[in-house]
């Protein structure tokens, strides 16, 4: 590993930010134009932020004395459980997003707004991602390309995502 400057590492080859403040937030990346206000199953967002204020006070008492030993395997039960729970809930795209905006507020709950968004069974969270409005770069396999991944030859062109 060789150091280049006081910002990038080169690791194999690639170069990697030594700090991390360039990412996207989730508001950049969540396309809430479509949101219907009228939509959201305002009953399920009220039980998916008690059960993690539950869950939040459950743990913060089972590891209140700092030693994990079995705890951590219960954790894990119960947090597992949870998500079960929230899975069998009726969540559209316009209640994921009062979801987010109410966990995005509470500072205590919205370490859990990644967890919760993305492991929802139904995965519309995933439709809510905005697609790129520049090009990006996509690898097409070629005989003749530049590129060689175990053998076989691509190429690198540039186009916008299709939905």
């Amino acid at each position: 590993m060789f150091l280049i400057g006081s910002n990038h590492k080169i690791i194999n080859g690639y170069l990697l930010p030594k700090n991390m403040e360039c990412n996207l937030t989730i508001d950049e990346i969540l396309d809430t134009s479509d949101y219907d206000y009228e939509n959201v199953r305002r009953d399920n967002v009220n039980k998916i932020i008690g059960m993690l204020s539950d869950f939040l006070e459950y743990s913060n008492l089972l590891f209140k004395d700092h030693k994990c030993g079995d705890k951590y395997k219960e954790y894990m039960e119960t947090k597992n459980w949870l998500y079960t729970q929230i899975n069998q809930l009726t969540i559209n795209k316009d209640t994921i997003i009062a979801l987010y905006r109410k966990l995005k507020k509470d500072e205590q709950l919205k370490k859990y707004v990644m967890t919760i968004l993305f492991n929802i069974g139904n995965h519309e969270a995933f439709d809510l991602i905005k697609q790129s409005a520049e090009d990006i770069p996509f690898l097409i396999k070629d005989d003749n390309g530049d590129i060689d991944i175990y053998g076989l030859k691509y190429s690198k062109t540039y186009k916008k995502p299709s939905k």
